[in-house]
């Protein structure tokens, strides 16, 4: 399995490329970020190309099985950007539409998929995408008169307006008093830290200690009802 940044076959095969890079000439940057364009942390190209290597290299042993032939993947990782935006590409094919910055509800365009800043600076995300989340948002906010204006044309700059406004009246832990127990896909926004000290990593067992302290992510999927290997020692850095 060649891994490379635009594969082997392109007409930038060996020019040097980091996921910034892929994320400018794949049509992603482009459209996300607020005066200009943005890139990411974590880096989704690097980190996504690798995933769909791994795939590929499983199908081709169960191929391998069957048939008893190898074979030679070649894999560009900014190509795996192209099957991320599957969504956005069908709808450019439909009707010629290019996504710019905040103005689709994936990229901040709409209200009910949005990070708002409370009264003490902190910040939350409201996700309420499906009708039923929006309603009890707007039900446990008391703005009834909110919940037929989930449907206004993207982008909803004054309903943005219109919700900033709610959550600007409120202090952090206010907010979670309103809309923490509501079913309404409300999140704080952790920093690393909160997030590694946070019941849901701990009961999923996310992350491993060593006795000295460093900390190893651990591959997420439970197997059997047997989780990551968390509980195994974590060799000290150069053991």
């Amino acid at each position: 399995c060649s891994i490379s940044g635009y594969g082997a076959t392109s007409t930038h095969s060996g020019v040097a490329g980091h996921d910034a890079n892929y994320l400018a000439q794949l049509g992603v940057m482009h459209r996300n970020g607020d005066a200009i364009p943005a890139f990411y942390d974590p880096p989704i190209a690097d980190i996504g190309g690798t995933f769909f290597a791994a795939m590929t290299i499983l199908g081709a042993l169960n191929g391998r099985t069957r048939t008893g032939k190898g074979c030679l993947i070649d894999l560009g990782l900014a190509d795996a950007v192209m099957p991320m935006q599957l969504m956005q590409i069908a709808e450019f094919g439909a009707n010629g539409t290019v996504p710019t910055r905040r103005n689709t509800y994936l990229n901040g365009g709409a209200a009910f998929y949005q990070v708002y800043a409370t009264a003490d600076g902190h910040h939350v995300v409201l996700g309420a995408v499906e009708p039923k989340f929006w309603r009890a948002f707007c039900e446990a906010a008391r703005r009834s008169d909110l919940i037929d204006r989930q449907h206004e044309a993207i982008p909803q700059h004054a309903l943005c307006a219109d919700v900033a406004a709610i959550f600007a009246g409120l202090t952090l832990e206010q907010a979670i008093a309103c809309f923490g127990h509501v079913d309404c896909c409300f999140s704080v926004v952790s920093d690393l830290g909160e997030a590694l000290a946070s019941s849901h990593v701990s009961t999923r067992d996310l992350v491993r200690a060593s006795p000295e302290g460093e900390l190893q992510a651990l591959y997420p999927a439970w197997i059997d009802g047997v989780p990551p290997d968390s509980r195994r020692p974590l060799e000290p850095s150069g053991g």
